[in-house]
């Protein structure tokens, strides 16, 4: 399962440096794939010298409902190829095939359906292979990855997530209340007059008036 998910990732890898290439240029139609080498790694084998003179033709049938070849590229180095086409490809009927240096269908595997990927860019979607093909050097076109993946990495945006943004609570604000005075009459303290006595009046002595 890790080996295949490492293929996924170096053929995406590929192809998005195969559909930067086919950007430049002014052409009606382009159509981008990749190729892989199928035994490079038991052989002990370069996969630049495996891919040396293959070439990939696009075919697309005609009038009299056979297939004719309308262009045709070389592979690159690392597997990848892209082939420019004057005519528009959609509504069109066509696939592509790998042929050997000697301009010969490589045998071993089935044609490969052309699809579109974005506007005026077609993909190989690899076809069913069933051997690996001596004369062409075990090449194969290549297709690991599950073509709603295909689709999801190289035609859609990636959507970002939705993270809702968090409402702070509406908590009332605190009421303040002036604390009210206290009010504490004295307590009148009572003290009885003390009274005074003093020296008693002397009591009048009445003298009669003299007579003379």
């Amino acid at each position: 399962m890790t080996g295949k998910m490492m293929l996924v990732g170096v053929c995406a890898a590929l192809m998005a440096v195969a559909v930067a290439g086919a950007a430049s240029g002014e052409t009606a139609s382009v159509v981008v794939g990749l190729a892989k080498c199928a035994d490079c790694t038991t052989k002990n084998m370069k996969a630049e010298a495996a891919f040396k003179g293959l070439q990939v033709a696009i075919k697309c049938k005609n009038h009299n409902g056979e297939y004719e070849s309308k262009a045709a590229g070389e592979l690159q180095s690392s597997g990848a190829f892209s082939v420019p086409l004057a005519a528009d490809l959609h509504g069109a009927d066509c696939f592509a095939q790998l042929h050997s240096a000697a301009n010969a269908p490589c045998p071993g595997q089935e044609p490969s359906k052309i699809v579109p990927l974005t506007d005026g860019t077609f993909v190989a979607v690899a076809g069913k292979a069933h051997y690996p093909s001596a004369e062409c050097a075990s090449a194969f076109l290549c297709d690991p990855f599950h073509k709603k993946y295909f689709f999801d990495h190289f035609q859609k945006k990636p959507v970002p997530e939705y993270h809702p943004v968090p409402v702070p609570e509406n908590k009332p604000a605190p009421e303040y209340h002036q604390p009210k005075p206290e009010y504490h009459p004295p307590t009148p303290e009572y003290h009885s007059p003390t009274p005074v006595y003093g020296q008693p009046k002397s009591t009048p002595i009445y003298h009669p008036p003299v007579q003379h």
